[in-house]
């Protein structure tokens, strides 16, 4: 699902005069998520789940067009990890 699909489910569930707002607040949702995961490296959703930073080391990678080997810099990535209101309701099948 893409942002603006998000943006129209949160916006059928408002009053008609509040609408335009939908897309402020899944712009400040994802602000938020990523400042906390920047800040602490951790953002607890309730009802949804976890989302974390995780430090990946550097590694010897391989151009598949040349063959020549190279060495991949450390980085880090966003993980989401569900929680057990979600995986309950995956797992219910809707």
């Amino acid at each position: 699902m893409k942002n603006p699909n998000v943006t129209n489910i949160i916006a059928a569930q408002l009053p008609p005069s509040q609408r335009p707002m939908a897309k402020l607040m899944v712009s400040l949702l994802a602000s938020a998520i990523l400042h906390g995961c920047e800040t602490s490296g951790r953002v607890n959703v309730p009802g949804l789940g976890v989302f974390r930073l995780k430090q990946m080391p550097g590694r010897q990678v391989r151009n598949p067009k040349t063959g020549e080997t190279m060495m991949r810099p450390a980085y880090r990535k966003m993980v989401f990890r569900p929680g057990k209101e979600l995986k309950e309701r995956i797992d219910a099948g809707g």
